[in-house]
């Protein structure tokens, strides 16, 4: 469960803290494995099943960058130990479910179109970085935080936006991580 998970990440970060100075090789081993457990334990917890229309596309241990075109509604893509970049270009995007482990990974959403009034983009990072980039025609709205991580949404200013333009809502969450939000220009 997410708090079985989250309390080993932070039982583990906690003890390699207390003993960071400590030459003690158990000192560094045990807060060590209790990270990992808790890391792969977050990214296993996936009970969410695609529906028929949407894509889910897996990369990672890759040194060069994966491009990857998406046209379905709805996407699940995750980063693992790897670099990507998704072009969305649906014209009916509706969601989506964006993962990065020790990666970095790009969302552009320039080419999407939104039918509806509005879509959501689940966005989970952690010991990596994310960026997404939206339409500048599109409102943006941000909810959650990375823990020990940044979130940059300086660039999402909706001064110049229509009120009655499509709404696009990120749900960030992650660990020590990087997540960038920004429109197009």
């Amino acid at each position: 469960s997410d708090v079985c998970s989250s309390d080993l990440i932070a039982l583990g970060v906690l003890l390699l803290a207390h003993n960071v100075f400590d030459t003690d090789l158990w000192s560094f081993v045990l807060p060590t494995v209790l990270i990992v457990l808790g890391l792969s334990m977050l990214m296993k917890k996936r009970g969410d099943k695609p529906s028929p229309n949407s894509f889910s596309y897996t990369a990672g241990s890759s040194s060069s960058k994966n491009y990857r075109q998406l046209n379905e509604s709805i996407i699940a893509v995750e980063t693992t130990l790897g670099e990507s970049k998704y072009d969305v270009c649906s014209a009916d995007f509706r969601s989506g479910r964006v993962t990065v482990l020790l990666g970095s990974m790009v969302i552009d959403l320039r080419n999407a179109g939104v039918s509806q009034k509005s879509a959501t983009l689940m966005a989970e990072c952690t010991l990596g970085s994310l960026e997404i980039i939206a339409p500048s025609s599109w409102r943006i709205n941000v909810v959650g935080s990375p823990v020990l991580g940044s979130l940059d949404i300086a660039s999402i200013g909706s001064e110049n936006v229509d009120p009655d333009a499509p709404l696009l809502t990120i749900d960030v969450s992650g660990a020590l991580s990087e997540i960038a939000i920004r429109r197009s220009h």
